[in-house]
């Protein structure tokens, strides 16, 4: 019998809800103060824009369009790195990564 009361006391818990707050609420101060024993006292500087990627200046002096990864190696060859997904049917896709050295003859 008190095993059944101790497990009925168990799966009878009192939940109580977490207390939801905003810091950006709060006032922003000046200055730090000093923390007594029961404060926790966040100092820093408000910069939102401080690490955000910014534009590139001068953007449309590079070249648009897709990049190929190719060098030319003398006497009419060519080595190039490229990417390429087959369907092999069925549902099936490979994707590769091809290094192609092509000379001309």
């Amino acid at each position: 019998m008190s095993l059944v009361a101790l497990l009925l006391s168990q799966s009878i818990s009192t939940q109580t809800e977490p207390k939801v707050f905003d810091l950006r609420s709060l006032p922003v101060s000046s200055h730090c103060g000093d923390a007594n024993t029961t404060e926790i006292v966040v100092c820093g500087q408000r910069d939102p824009d401080k690490y955000r990627v910014k534009p590139i200046p001068n953007a449309d002096r590079f070249e648009q369009g897709p990049l190929i990864a190719r060098v030319e190696l003398g006497h009419g060859a060519t080595a190039s790195a490229e990417a390429e997904a087959v369907s092999l049917g069925a549902g099936v896709q490979s994707n590769r990564m091809m290094a192609r050295l092509k000379i001309k003859f």
